[in-house]
């Protein structure tokens, strides 16, 4: 029974991250026929590249496989729908999601500069922050897309089947920080995905990972068009020392807002 439980599990994941994959390529065949069809109506040629030039189709190709992948997900039944309410939760509990979230920002991106890693997406984003469309799909589409595939799809089904919970929790971010795909993203990803995983968790409603991811990557965007794309949080604090202070200081915020927090959502 339990290696059947097993293969059930792993069975359902593996549907769920080649649903979430799979949408992505759809919208992406769509958005590039899209683009091609001026052409090909004018006797020209079909291009295949022209998807990656085009920032409003990428953005459109984010927020369509958002609505190809949660439709299917709530058609054959794969969402939790008591997770969709917020669980009695009220406006308090989500401004200090969104206060809690700020320092844990701050701290992770601080590590990851530690480290030089590889971008490989970056042409593609900075093109997308500096255009509507793209700014939506990067902060809301985005967001809301990867928390109904990885907190609410996978984690709440390994919960669901008595999974104990900071397994579920470290498991699905790991799934999440591998399926980016991207270096640069990777470990920053699997960070936030166990902070991510444990605001759903702990809070009994997909809206607080929406809410902190939502924030999380409005930083970003904002950081990028105010600063620009080079800026680092260690430049901006006047240098290591200064740095690693404000890290230190970020850590202490950190814990007494996840006390907090785990007082608020125990209400």
């Amino acid at each position: 029974m339990k290696k059947n439980f097993v293969w059930y599990v792993a069975g359902r994941v593996m549907l769920l991250l080649l649903l979430f994959g799979a949408a992505q390529i759809v919208s992406s065949l769509a958005a590039l026929f899209c683009l091609n069809i001026p052409k090909l109506m004018g006797g020209g040629e079909f291009e295949a590249d022209l998807l990656a030039g085009s920032a409003s189709v990428m953005a459109w190709t984010i927020i369509l496989s958002a609505v190809i992948t949660i439709g299917v997900m709530f058609w054959v039944g794969w969402l939790d729908c008591r997770s969709l309410g917020m669980a009695g939760r009220s406006v308090r509990s989500v401004v200090w999601t969104v206060v809690w979230t700020i320092p844990l920002i701050v701290v992770v991106n601080l590590l990851l500069e530690c480290f030089e890693l590889v971008d490989l997406f970056e042409d593609v984003v900075i093109g997308m922050i500096h255009n509507g469309w793209g700014v939506f799909a990067i902060v809301i589409a985005g967001p809301v897309l990867e928390e109904f595939v990885f907190r609410l799809g996978i984690q709440g089904l390994l919960i669901g089947y008595r999974v104990r919970p900071w397994v579920a929790i470290v498991l699905t971010a790991f799934i999440f920080g591998v399926v980016h795909g991207n270096p640069a993203q990777i470990p920053g990803a699997m960070l936030m995905g166990v902070a991510l995983g444990w605001l759903y968790w702990r809070s009994g409603t997909i809206w607080m990972s929406v809410a902190a991811h939502v924030c999380n990557n409005l930083f970003a965007v904002l950081l990028t068009l105010i600063v620009g794309a080079d800026a680092t949080l260690t430049g901006l604090f006047g240098g290591v020392l200064t740095s690693a202070l404000v890290g230190v200081a970020g850590v202490v915020l950190l814990v007494l807002g996840w006390r907090l927090l785990d007082r608020e959502f125990g209400r």
